[in-house]
């Protein structure tokens, strides 16, 4: 039986002195101590967090109904009360789980319905407050720095690297941002690293276990985002290559055991490619090349720092990054085992391919989003402590020091990023919709008021959400009856500027303008007015 050794292990390294051990020792009580305690930082920054309406799909999701029911239901000319809303996103009626997976798979079939269910779950036993919607995503997210630090042990094989994975991890803006989501973009991760990890584990060692085990998280992968398929090819290639005998037979069952798993899920997803096609032509508006070089670079940011380059000499850090994520990038595709070089290089290159490729040649920005390069920005997390640790472990004392300066400074920027992001309660991934929060507080602070909203699903469940029970929503598709305005103090209207002559001539009144404090971006976009008699 072959020996379990490390995929990687220095053919040169030098002898490990007493004080070298303890400043290791010392090193990585620090780094251990700094990440867990910044893993708090996922559980303060939920209540802050905006409840955007991606959020509020997932609610309905969970609920199991769908756009269609809850639209025909609300938007049928007549005021509902929040609460009255809020039961299609699970307050009041349980329906089954069935229901939930009816709901994915007729109308949003690209999401597979792991993630929804296990919240579905969770909330039917603790309530489906924005809090209780979260806490599934929130358990997930505080797993991933450890899953991510057994992936960097089996990259290579030293307890600096897995504890620098972790505490980059625990503290990386765009895993913190997703675990504060009722999203699972947190699981997909949690479930590549622990796939991946289980992969390397079990390609050199023959306990059949190990496959089994990586199996059931390839398939638990596939169910919890469909792109988790991209990672299962990047394994295969690194199958083909390097594994022989029973180690590529036992993969070749695993994988062909996870397909054959999913094969239901895809063949809905095929059933319903018009929907999904239709659900995601947002993404497939053109962006110039310029623009898209740009989001690529925050995205690959958002691993490490992600305060929005506000001011643009924080470009700067950016930068430094950039050649940091470089060097980290060449030195574990050329000095690393070949099996952990070979791996890492098909984790890179085909995320990398299947994101930014359809965008260059149709000219989309489906790559722009961040949530969609998760894989990737694990990888870069990867890469970059996998860099770090044999520049400290191996160098010199003056170059060990440099590099430890180099990865405490690089914590700490993820540390302040992640701390900052707390407490801020629009984000870069939803303050398109951060005005329902402002109006919702508008119309709150009025007695017998009515808002009046377009029937977009989403949005009338966030504002639902945000607004008291008791106050009425009318919910229009077109211009609003003026008797169904009648009684109500104070009337608001949520809709464009050129809204306003629009809402005067069929309500036979006039309409102002109300100041809500809403994000600086948005002000020019939308507005809220109300309704005055002549």
């Amino acid at each position: 039986m072959r020996s379990a050794l490390p995929l990687y292990a220095a053919k040169t390294a030098p002898r490990t002195t007493a004080r070298r051990r303890l400043y290791l020792a010392a090193l990585v009580s620090i780094f251990a101590a700094t990440a867990a305690a910044g893993m708090w930082v996922r559980v303060a920054g939920v209540p802050s967090r905006f409840f955007w309406c991606d959020e509020a799909v997932t609610a309905l999701r969970v609920s199991g109904h769908t756009s269609r029911d809850s639209i025909m239901a609300i938007a049928n000319g007549a005021p509902r009360t929040a609460a009255q809303i809020l039961r299609f996103a699970g307050r009041g009626e349980q329906r089954g789980l069935s229901d939930t997976v009816r709901s994915l798979a007729s109308e949003d079939a690209q999401h597979p319905p792991l993630f929804y269910l296990a919240t579905a779950v969770w909330t039917r036993a603790a309530g489906a407050s924005i809090a209780q919607l979260r806490v599934p995503a929130l358990v997930f997210g505080v797993l991933v720095p450890f899953a991510i630090a057994w992936l960097c042990w089996e990259l290579y094989g030293t307890l600096l690297a897995a504890v620098l994975g972790f505490a980059l991890a625990a503290l990386s803006p765009v895993l913190v941002v997703q675990s504060q989501e009722a999203r699972e973009y947190g699981l997909w991760a949690l479930l590549f690293a622990l796939c991946t990890a289980c992969l390397l584990r079990a390609s050199r060692t023959a306990v059949k276990r190990w496959w089994v085990a990586y199996g059931i998280f390839a398939v638990l992968g596939l169910y919890a985002d469909a792109m988790f398929g991209v990672t299962l090819l990047a394994h295969a290639v690194y199958a083909a290559l390097l594994l022989r005998g029973s180690r590529l037979r036992n993969f070749i069952v695993g994988v062909g055991a996870a397909l054959a798993l999913f094969l239901p899920w895809l063949l809905t997803m095929a059933s319903h490619a018009d929907t999904i096609l239709w659900t995601n032509r947002w993404s497939a508006a053109p962006w110039p090349l310029a623009a898209l070089a740009k989001a690529w670079m925050f995205n690959a940011g958002t691993a490490f720092f992600d305060l929005e380059y506000a001011n643009h000499r924080a470009w700067i850090v950016v930068l430094l990054l950039a050649v940091l994520t470089a060097c980290a990038i060449l030195w574990n595709l050329t000095r690393t085992a070949k099996r952990s070089r070979t791996l890492t290089a098909a984790l890179l290159l085909l995320p990398v391919l299947t994101l930014l490729g359809p965008d260059l040649l149709f000219h989309a920005h489906r790559s722009s989003i961040t949530r969609y390069g998760m894989p990737l920005w694990v990888m870069l997390l990867v890469c970059v402590a996998g860099f770090l640790a044999s520049r400290i472990r191996l160098g010199q004392s003056v170059v060990r020091a440099w590099w430890t300066c180099v990865a405490a400074v690089l914590v700490m920027l993820c540390a302040v990023s992640s701390l900052v992001d707390a407490k801020s309660t629009f984000g870069w991934d939803n303050d398109s919709t951060g005005w329902i929060k402002p109006v919702a507080q508008q119309v709150n602070a009025s007695e017998n008021s009515l808002l009046v909203i377009p029937a977009y699903y989403a949005d009338v469940l966030d504002f639902a959400f945000y607004l008291k029970p008791q106050v009425r929503v009318l919910v229009i598709s077109t211009l609003p009856n003026p008797a169904a305005l009648r009684g109500y103090r104070t009337v608001y209207l949520l809709g464009l500027p050129a809204s306003a002559p629009q809402y005067e001539r069929a309500l036979g009144c006039c309409v102002t303008n109300v100041p809500v404090a809403m994000p600086g971006h948005l002000q020019q976009g939308l507005m809220l007015m109300r309704r005055q008699a002549k």
